[in-house]
Parts: structure tokens; C-alpha cells; sequence
């Protein structure tokens, strides 16, 4: 999003604690400012909270991404006195299923913090029609918008020859992959996808499950117990976070990509997966779903075991429907999900929220 919005002329500056950073490519234009955190997991941060007055009165706007951490707290504390208008993105943070988890904590924060930061917000922004609908805070519909999340078109466009993955994960030189890129989290929905494709793997043993994403250790160790006890070893690899080359090397080795979340404002790694042209199987709680079946650019299942064995079953059996499917998908982001597109879009809305 910053490097889209650098590139169509405008400054953009971008604060965040550098806790989980990857070296992510940025484009030059973006001025990148990352701070250390004295208290994780709010990501409290004495240097950022020292530093941000000064970049916020130098902001026309500011927009703020997520509802819990500090960063996003101590900003819209800080605009109020310089008179700098943000929005926010919830990101699904505002959704009944993230509610839920930790309900009192999240409840006795947005008492306290949240509610207050959602009503200073200028805008509220949503990444999906579905996002918005499933929002459980009361905001007032003029108060909205749905923008999408993007890639830019050199996103995979020319991807690394498949050996930095294999290079690294050996084993799976000659297999076919199934591959689930996400965190390690119990919003994504393994603990129903191990069981429902445990027999459909160990019939179809050339190909194997990919589980591409970090996490906490405690719930990994969960994961890991699951697919011990499925006796699916040989079936399923998890690699722990990637990026960079073994992260694209890894999407154009796959040959199917699996999503089976509880709850999903949007899916960034659904868009990676198909613009490097892999046919995505989905949940229904995924709010692009819609978007998926509208294209013809995959399946998308219930969270029921029978519907989700019967739909990967269906995609990793016939090569020609993969080819289809993964066509299609490229379509679908370059129609719908290029920064290009929906750029103009929200500088609009900044636009609008500076003349009022």
C-alpha cells in the first residue's frame, strides 16, 4: 500500500516497531522508520512514543492499521492535539470470531482505548464488503469504505528458478505440493484441514501438504502433536516463516493452494497464490471468496471435513481444472487486486477527508 501510494506521487513515511521484520522490499520512495519494543506482544515502544509527535505534524493524515497494539493508541492520541485526521483499518480485528478470542481482555480494552480510537477516525476502512458487514462495532455506514488490498504487477512476475526451496527443504524436490502459507494460528483452520485430507494424502502419497508460516511455539507444538498423532510425517512439512526468494521460490514450485480459516477479513496469501497462478481452495469465511467463485478461480468449501476433502480431492486429481483455475485467478488479480487500480481510490478518500 505505502509503495503504491509513494509511487503515485505522494510522500509517504511509514512507523512501526521492527519486531518480526523480515527485510520486506519496499520501494525507495517510502521513508521507513522502525523502533525497538520494550513490551511485547502490545509492542510498546519508548523511542517510537518519542519519536511519533514529530512525524504526525509533519502528516497531512495518518492511517492506522489494527485496533490493539500501542503504535496504533499512542498516534491517535497524538493527532488529536495537532489536528491530523487518520483512519483506521481494522484488518478484522473488528470481527465476532477475534472478538471472541480473549473476549474480556479485547471487551475491557475497546472500553477503555478502542471505541474511542474507532470514533476519532475520520474514515474507518475496510478491506472487504465482508469485512464491513461482520464488523461488530456500531459505525455509521457514511463513516465507511471498502478498499481492497493489492499487489503490484511485478509481484510474481518474475519469479526465481524453484531452487532456492528446494535448496533448502530437499525432501520435497520431487513432490507435489498442496500449500497452506499463513500463520500458525488456530483463526486458520488446521485443526479441521489435518483430519479431512489425512486419508486423502496417505492415498495420494506424491503429493504433500506445505505449512509455510510462523507462529507461537505453544500451538505449533499443537500442530505438530496433530499431525503426529495422524501419522502424517511423511505427508506434511512445516517450514516456519518464509520470505523473500524461498517465499516466491515456494509459490511457483506448488501446485494447489489451501486456506480453510475460521474467519478472514481478506487474504493477502489467497491474492499471492493465484497471481502466481495456482488454483486456491478456500473456506467459506474468507471474505474474497465471493470474488473466487466469481472468477472461476478456485473452490471454496464449507468448514465441513467431507466438503473440504471432496474439493481438494477434486483440484489435486484433474490438471486440466488446475490449469483453469489458476488462469483464471490471474485474471481475477489483475482485474481486481492491482495496486494500480485501487490506489486512485484511496487517495480519493484522503482527499475528501483534507477538504472537509
Amino acid at each position: 500500500m505505502a509503495s503504491a501510494q509513494a509511487l503515485s506521487g505522494n510522500t509517504v513515511s511509514i512507523a512501526a516497531t521492527n519486531v518480526g521484520y523480515h527485510d520486506f522490499k519496499i520501494n525507495d520512495a517510502v521513508n521507513l522508520h522502525l523502533y525497538s519494543s520494550q513490551l511485547e506482544p502490545w509492542y510498546f515502544s519508548i523511542p517510537m512514543m518519542q519519536a511519533l509527535p514529530k512525524l504526525i505534524k509533519q502528516a497531512d493524515i495518518v492511517h492506522l492499521h489494527g485496533i490493539w497494539d500501542y503504535p496504533c493508541l499512542a498516534a491517535a492520541l497524538i493527532c488529536r492535539p495537532f489536528k491530523v485526521p487518520y483512519v483506521i483499518s481494522p484488518h478484522g480485528m473488528l470481527d465476532p470470531w477475534s472478538l471472541s478470542q480473549n473476549r474480556w481482555k479485547k471487551a475491557f480494552y475497546l472500553f477503555l482505548f478502542g471505541q474511542t480510537m474507532v470514533d476519532g477516525a475520520k474514515r474507518v476502512h475496510f478491506t472487504s464488503e465482508g469485512e464491513r458487514s461482520r464488523c461488530a462495532l456500531p459505525i455509521a455506514l457514511a463513516k465507511t469504505f471498502v478498499a481492497p488490498l493489492g499487489l503490484s504487477k511485478t509481484t510474481c512476475r518474475d519469479l526465481p528458478a524453484p531452487r532456492a526451496f528446494e535448496d533448502q527443504f530437499p525432501r520435497l524436490k520431487d513432490a507435489r505440493i498442496i500449500l497452506f502459507l499463513a500463520r500458525i494460528h488456530p483463526i486458520k483452520g488446521l485443526d479441521i484441514l489435518l483430519p479431512a485430507i489425512a486419508e486423502l494424502l496417505k492415498k495420494h502419497e506424491e503429493w504433500v501438504l506445505v505449512l509455510a508460516g510462523g507462529g507461537e511455539n505453544g500451538y505449533i507444538n499443537v500442530v505438530k502433536e496433530q499431525i503426529k498423532s495422524l501419522g502424517l510425517e511423511k505427508s506434511v512439512l512445516m517450514t516456519g516463516h518464509v520470505h523473500g526468494e524461498v517465499k516466491t521460490s515456494l509459490l511457483k514450485l506448488a501446485k494447489v493452494f489451501v486456506l480453510p480459516s475460521h474467519s478472514e477479513n481478506f487474504g493477502v496469501s489467497v491474492i499471492e497464490a493465484m497471481q502466481a497462478g495456482l488454483p486456491v481452495v478456500i473456506s467459506d469465511q474468507i471474505a474474497i471468496a465471493a470474488d473466487v467463485l466469481k472468477y472461476q478461480a478456485g473452490l471454496v468449501f464449507a468448514l465441513d471435513p467431507d466438503d473440504i476433502r471432496e474439493k481438494v480431492e477434486k483440484v489435486i486429481t484433474d490438471t486440466d481444472l488446475q490449469r483453469k483455475l489458476g488462469s483464471n485467478g490471474k485474471r481475477l488479480v489483475g482485474e481486481v487486486y492491482d495496486w494500480d487500480k485501487i490506489t486512485p481510490r484511496q487517495i480519493e478518500i484522503y482527499q475528501t477527508i483534507l477538504n472537509q
